[in-house]
């Protein structure tokens, strides 16, 4: 019986952790650099690519609000926030099953088109969809596909967003400019925990035989 309860106490713990990574957020701002981003107009851009101390050395970004703007390439502050709106779990969800730097092009679309298509299903799904542009209707036409298949798989959506965060960024002088959405690691201390699990589990089998 106390094995028994010590096993439960681990997996408890163990999704504890696991529950609490998706609700933190950085309270501090920390440096952020921007560095290129590909787009056919103006308006219709891609992936966006930086780095920052807080996410990976090299990261790719898809905006999350359009009616803010910011410069590429630039240096700016930011802060991670989690997702607040089953839009931008969708959005997530989206950029997890079809972000060029993921997933590679999707159909012919190659690289940018890609980009793009994605970048215009989240701003659609977000309630800010771009004008139609019948030059590049293909690639509204495969946005449209993201967002039939996001709605086909809905159940997923919190589940993917635990994994990504709204990156909210600010000039040198404190204005905000446009927020990013971007993935992020699972701590290490999850793994750690994790491991630690299996372990326990394993050990209880050894000494059980």
């Amino acid at each position: 019986m106390k094995r028994l309860r010590l096993e439960w106490v681990a997996v408890v713990l163990l999704v504890g952790c696991l529950a609490l990574f998706p609700t933190t957020a950085r309270a501090s701002l920390e440096a952020v650099h921007l560095g290129y981003f590909d787009s056919v107009t103006g308006e219709l851009t891609g992936e966006i690519y930086g780095s920052a101390p807080l996410l990976t050395p090299f990261q790719y970004f898809y905006c999350i609000e359009k009616d803010r703007t910011v410069s590429v390439p630039g240096d700016y502050f930011g802060q991670l926030l989690t997702l607040s709106s089953t839009a931008q779990q969708e959005a997530a969800w989206i950029m997890d099953k079809y972000a060029f730097s993921k997933n590679g092009q999707y159909d012919s679309l190659g690289k940018v088109g890609t980009e793009v298509a994605v970048q215009i299903a989240i701003w659609t799904v977000t309630n800010q969809a771009p004008a139609y542009n019948a030059i590049y209707a293909s690639l509204f036409t495969a946005a449209n596909a993201f967002i039939n298949d996001a709605l086909l798989n809905q159940s997923q959506w919190a589940l993917i967003a635990a994994n990504y965060r709204i990156l909210d960024l600010y000039d040198k002088y404190g204005n905000q400019v446009q927020d990013q959405l971007v993935a992020v690691p699972i701590p290490s201390a999850v793994w750690l925990l994790g491991s630690g699990v299996i372990g326990l589990l394993a050990f209880r089998k050894r000494f059980s035989a």
